[in-house]
């Protein structure tokens, strides 16, 4: 299971079908908020791609909370964002893995290589 949290609604569904059509089972949520609830009620997702920019709990204030919980700090995060300086972030936040938005195939890279899979699986993660 893929978590994916932006709160452009049409880009997480874009994500998310992108996932499921390569066999991933993705759950969205559409703020850092909302993720950290769907978490803490028990979703163990095996990645969290991330959006930066958002409203009251972004990118940063997520990954911050994310960190500090020892069950949420163990799932990998692939940071998936249009800010310019996106690597850069992205070691700032520890994160596993980036992608510069739009880019669906490094972006899926990314996921299949912090899944440990091959870009073609279409077993369900």
């Amino acid at each position: 299971m893929v978590l994916v949290v932006d709160d452009d609604r049409d880009a997480a569904e874009a994500v998310a079908a992108v996932l499921g059509h390569r066999g991933y089972r993705p759950v969205t949520a559409l703020s850092g908020g909302d993720a950290l609830r769907i978490l803490r009620a028990g979703l163990e997702p095996g990645l969290i791609i991330l959006d930066m920019t958002m409203p009251g709990i972004d990118g940063w204030d997520f990954r911050s909370a994310q960190l500090a919980d020892a069950r949420l700090a163990r799932i990998p995060v692939v940071l998936y964002s249009g800010a310019s300086g996106a690597e850069a972030i992205a070691a700032t936040l520890r994160a596993d893995g980036v992608s510069v938005k739009p880019h669906f195939e490094s972006l899926l890279a990314e996921v299949a290589r912090c899944l440990g899979r091959p870009r073609t699986d279409a077993g369900r993660a």
